[in-house]
C-alpha cells in the first residue's frame, strides 16, 4: 500500500473513525475511574455504534430526547452489568448521561461530522454533562439540586436540571450546552 492508497482507505472509513475517537476522547480515565474493569471496552462499544446519522432528521427536543433516552438505556445497562456492587457507581445512570451527553456534544460541535446548519439546528438540544463541577457550579449560583454527587443523578433530577438550564439558556438565547463552558473559567482547587 502506498500513501495514496492510504489516504483513499481514510477516505472510506472518515465518518466511522471520527465516531471511534470521539468515544475513545470520552472514555477517558477522568471519566470512567470510578468503574471496574472491562467498563470502557463495553461503553464505547455502544458508543461507536449509536446512529448519530439520526440527528439529522430529528426536528425538535421532544425527538431528540426521545432518541437520547433510547440510546441512554444501552449504557446504563452496560454500567449496571459490569459495575455490580460498585458504589462508586450508584444506579449508573449519571454516568451514563454523562458520558452520552459528551459524546453526542463532541460530534455535534467538535468533531466536523455534521453541516454548519445542522450543527445550528441540533445544538440547542444537548444537554449539559453533568459532573462536579457543574454541581458544584449550579450550587454556588443558588440552584437546589436534587443530588450532591453524579452517581446519585436518576431519570427524573437529570431532566430537571437539564430543563432549568434550558430555561436559563433560552431567556439569553443561547445553547443549554454552553453552561459546559464552566470547565474553562472553573478556579482549580
Amino acid at each position: 500500500m502506498n500513501l495514496e492508497e492510504k489516504f483513499k482507505l481514510i477516505k472510506k472509513r472518515h465518518r466511522e473513525d471520527l465516531r471511534k475517537t470521539e468515544a475513545r476522547a470520552v472514555l477517558a480515565p477522568s471519566v470512567m475511574r470510578v468503574c471496574k474493569t472491562g467498563t470502557k471496552e463495553k461503553v464505547k462499544y455502544i458508543l461507536e455504534g449509536i446512529d448519530i446519522d439520526y440527528l439529522r432528521s430529528v426536528r425538535n427536543q421532544t425527538q431528540f430526547k426521545r432518541w437520547f433516552c433510547k440510546k441512554l438505556k444501552t449504557i446504563v445497562k452496560a454500567i449496571k452489568d459490569k459495575n455490580k456492587g460498585n458504589n462508586r457507581v450508584g444506579n449508573g445512570y449519571g454516568l451514563a448521561t454523562k458520558v452520552l451527553a459528551l459524546y453526542v456534544r463532541g460530534m455535534v460541535l467538535n468533531r466536523r461530522y455534521f453541516t454548519d446548519k445542522e450543527v445550528c439546528r441540533i445544538e440547542k438540544w444537548l444537554y449539559t454533562p453533568i459532573d462536579s463541577v457543574v454541581i458544584k457550579e449550579l450550587k454556588k449560583l443558588g440552584e437546589r439540586l436534587q443530588f450532591g454527587k453524579i452517581k446519585d443523578i436518576d431519570q427524573k433530577s437529570f431532566y430537571q436540571v437539564q430543563n432549568r438550564l434550558g430555561e436559563a439558556a433560552e431567556e439569553v438565547n443561547v445553547p443549554r450546552i454552553w453552561f459546559d463552558d464552566v470547565w474553562a473559567v472553573r478556579e482549580d482547587t
